[in-house]
């Protein structure tokens, strides 16, 4: 069962001259924040692991990645090993019992709440009405965005303090965002509220963030400029599915529409690809991809268009290279 559903694969290749990928990984307390996801009435614990250039000697870019629905924080490894060698540090959060599960420093393992999965599964298909499907993404949100904005403060706070040598590799000027699926959606958010984050790129994630309301059984969502270049990566299932909305109901998807109305902003669609396409999954696991959805595109293929579109899009930004 083991080989069934994790076969042998072989690790996609990287474009970067830096070869060696170091991790740390720390356990933050938000202690503005009771945790809402359990019965302890604790404070809420964050998890984020670092992948960084070993034998860089120089100051790096940061990207803050944030993971889907009970996915983990490892779903889109291949793409922070592409960053790394290519100069980056990649800090990636787990969004505890949010994501499938969270392992933390002190050996404690956390899995996901039933509760979310449950209301994710059932919005996803369409069990809610409208109204309070939107009350859930602000919930969703509001999770996200405390765990999001924790992180990128805590690392501000521990580069500008000195304590650990670790943080005097991130070079806080250029700083990216990215997320698959609704850790994409955060990652938008972040850049929208954010001075600190340059560029961001959603990975086949609705812009939930962007809500406002709902008005006549139809999303009303910020319409002013957004500011930071923005790249919105889809699968070809979800491209069509926003165009046949906006055909249907005359109203435009909330991720076209931010697209089209940013300062800088384009949308990839990667052909023959489904939700978890964006992702390494269909290259680690086949059996569970195909069961969470996959496309007939060659997984290997598609999840190297995405990390060169990812790499691409913050070399332009970050760097001002290409």
């Amino acid at each position: 069962v083991p080989l069934l559903i994790f076969p042998p694969y072989k690790e996609l290749p990287t474009t970067g001259s830096y070869t060696d990928i170091g991790t740390k990984t720390y356990t933050w307390t938000d202690e503005s924040r009771v945790e809402t996801l359990d019965n302890s009435g604790s404070k809420r614990n964050v998890t984020v692991t670092f992948y960084y250039p070993e034998e860089a000697t120089e100051k790096c870019p940061l990207v803050i990645f944030s993971h889907g629905a009970f996915g983990f924080e490892k779903s889109n490894y291949s793409s922070y090993a592409e960053l790394v060698s290519n100069g980056y540090i990649v800090a990636s959060i787990s969004h505890t019992y949010h994501a499938f599960f969270t392992k933390e420093t002190d050996g404690t393992t956390k899995i996901f709440n039933t509760d979310f999965i449950q209301e994710a599964v059932d919005a996803t298909n369409g069990e809610y009405a409208i109204e309070d499907e939107y009350q859930l993404t602000k919930k969703w949100m509001e999770v996200r965005m405390g765990d999001a904005n924790f992180i990128l403060d805590t690392i501000i706070r521990n580069c500008s303090e000195g304590k650990d040598e670790f943080f005097q590799k991130i070079d806080l000027e250029h700083i990216g965002a990215y997320g698959h699926s609704m850790g994409g959606a955060t990652a938008v958010e972040l850049g929208r509220t954010r001075d600190e984050i340059d560029a961001v790129v959603v990975l086949d994630g609705t812009l939930l963030g962007m809500y406002t309301g709902v008005e006549n059984g139809v999303y009303t969502f910020i319409q002013d400029e957004y500011q930071k270049p923005l790249l919105n990566m889809m699968a070809m299932d979800h491209y069509d599915n926003s165009v046949r909305y906006t055909e249907e109901d005359a109203h435009a998807y909330v991720n076209m529409y931010t697209v089209e109305h940013a300062k800088i902003g384009k949308t990839v669609v990667i052909e023959g690809t489904e939700h978890m396409n964006l992702t390494d999954l269909p290259v680690f696991s086949p059996f569970l991809a195909g069961m969470l959805g996959t496309g007939d595109r060659d997984a290997r293929e598609a999840i190297e268009i995405t990390n060169d579109c990812v790499r691409e899009w913050f070399d332009c930004y970050l760097k001002n290279d290409g």
